[in-house]
């Protein structure tokens, strides 16, 4: 009883606090184009925001059958079913793992921080989205009024005030580290457009940063991307791609950025640039040097894209004398840079090592 309560003026503490520091008209006047263009385009409504939930969890159908990584004993492959909840009949999709001694059954959604919430997905979305825009501030007026709307359609479900506390203080308290703001950043799209670019590595670093983040990747300039015609069948393209990179996963979508380190045959660093993703393709010459080691997916900065200077942070000589002395070490240690499960992660953290030795 004693942790229920103490829970209890927890948030009613954080309550007071957002509506104390809550500046409601510069909120909106700041963030209206991101919001009523932005959001409301790519999140317009449920059905919208569980195929995103889907991509970024790398959870792909194929009819009844499914590619997943089952959360109990890590199987790849279920069979997609339905499954009833509630009073209402709701159906919930659930993923059945096929592992006999498994049979696991999760919800895309019961291996997130929305877990056991019947709310809407779309609000928890616009609740991450808001607080990534202000990084990490809680616009309490504005969603409080959005939480309003929410329950005010036709078969719509109220969202009490204490809802959207719990909501808010659980991304806030599931957040904590980088890792998990970038992670929850690129699940609801919140872009670099726009925002400050830090001057260095440190400083971005350092900010706690709310916005999407990037993902760090390898290139291996052995295997070449530049028949591009021949791996993609697509014809949307007048102009040559401006830039492009190989993925082995979808792990990057529309709008990020991609920190390429370039690998040459010696098996050392021979460069190091930002590249913007306008589109990410899938590669479907199955014959390809490039299929047959193993990459799935090309990522494709356009020509003829209005691209404005708006990467994380610039890269400085010190950045890039860490990056090569943490590559030498992993080199040494005989640990390649694919068997990493979250390189972007793994290797900040290891880069932000060296920089404070110096």
């Amino acid at each position: 009883m004693g942790s229920k309560e103490s829970k209890i003026e927890l948030i009613s503490r954080l309550k007071k606090d957002w509506k104390k520091d809550d500046q409601f008209e510069d909120f909106k006047k700041e963030y209206e184009a991101e919001l009523s263009w932005f959001f409301k385009e790519f999140f317009p409504d449920e059905k919208s925001c569980e195929k995103q939930l889907l991509f970024w969890l790398d959870w792909r159908r194929r009819g009844d059958a499914a590619i997943f990584k089952c959360p109990n004993c890590e199987r790849r492959a279920a069979t997609v079913a339905w499954k009833k909840e509630g009073k209402r009949s709701r159906k919930r999709l659930v993923f059945r793992c096929n592992n006999s001694k498994c049979r696991n059954t999760p919800s895309p959604q019961s291996v997130t921080m929305m877990a056991g919430s019947r709310l809407p997905l779309k609000f928890w979305f616009l609740c991450i989205y808001v607080i990534g825009l202000t990084n990490g501030k809680v616009p309490w007026a504005y969603l409080n009024e959005q939480r309003v709307d929410f329950g005010s359609g036709e078969g719509s479900r109220t969202i009490q005030t204490r809802d959207m506390a719990n909501i808010l203080h659980k991304i806030l308290e599931e957040c904590h580290s980088l890792e998990m703001r970038m992670k929850y950043c690129r699940l609801v799209r919140v872009e670099y457009q726009g925002h400050k670019v830090f001057k260095t590595y440190l400083s971005w670093y350092n900010s706690q940063s709310w916005t999407t983040g990037w993902l760090l990747v390898f290139q291996d300039l052995s295997v070449k991307s530049t028949f591009f015609p021949k791996l993609v069948s697509s014809d949307n393209y007048e102009n040559e791609p401006l830039a492009m990179c190989l993925l082995k996963d979808k792990n990057v979508q529309e709008y990020d950025w991609i920190l390429i380190v370039r690998i040459d045959n010696k098996r050392k660093i021979s460069g190091i640039k930002w590249m913007y993703v306008s589109v990410v393709e899938k590669i479907t010459n199955k014959k390809s040097k490039s299929y047959k080691k193993g990459y799935r997916y090309l990522a494709i900065q356009r020509a003829d894209d209005p691209i404005s200077d708006d990467q994380p942070f610039r890269i400085e000589s010190k950045f890039e004398n860490a990056l090569l002395r943490t590559w030498e070490q992993t080199k040494k240690r005989k640990k390649l840079f694919w068997s990493v499960k979250n390189p972007t992660i793994a290797w900040l953290d290891k880069i932000d090592c060296f920089l404070e030795k110096d």
